[in-house]
């Protein structure tokens, strides 16, 4: 079970057409992401790291809140590139997610949309025995497009999921400087 759903949150990660938009290795740093000081508050550990994504990973344990968060950046070489990609792709990077009104704002950021699972992802969840709730905060900041990726217990509030979003834009706002 967990092998699978391993699988399955890999391809969430978007990897498959993420390495087209990487950052370029002369500016890619771990400064442009979320950083492993703010997730090890929340309980969670590093895991997989390349030059699109870093992945942090909770416990899939009963009473483990967190189970995993993807920070993805897809760089582009402007900012209206970055927008534009970010409004021609919504499907794909929402993984086919449900759109959650809301009126939070994540400072530092433009373009904000949130998705959760979606139906479909309810009856994968259902049917693999989770009972976990994700959202997917899509955003850009100047010319890069933020993709915060946050499966949690299905009780973790969409506020809650947000301080990660909101540490994305500040971390890569502040490389951007």
């Amino acid at each position: 079970m967990k092998l699978l759903l391993t699988i399955l949150l890999t391809l969430v990660t978007g990897g498959a057409f993420a390495q087209e938009h990487a950052t370029p290795k002369d500016k890619w740093s771990k400064d442009l992401y979320i950083s492993d000081e703010f997730c090890a508050t929340r309980g969670l550990k590093p895991g997989q790291t390349n030059d699109v994504l870093r992945v942090w990973n909770g416990g899939m344990n009963a009473g483990e809140k967190i189970s995993r968060l993807v920070d993805i950046r897809y760089y582009f070489a402007t900012q209206e590139e970055a927008v534009s990609y970010l409004e021609s792709n919504i499907g794909r990077l929402s993984e086919g997610g449900d759109p959650v009104e809301s009126k939070i704002q994540v400072p530092g950021a433009a373009n904000l949309k949130i998705f959760d699972e979606g139906a479909a992802g309810r009856k994968m969840n259902k049917a693999l025995g989770l009972e976990s709730h994700s959202y997917f905060f899509l955003f850009t900041v100047k010319n890069y497009v933020c993709k915060v990726f946050f499966m949690a217990d299905k009780d973790i509030t969409l506020g809650y999921a947000t301080d990660f979003a909101v540490e994305a834009a500040k971390r890569l706002n502040a490389v951007l400087r």
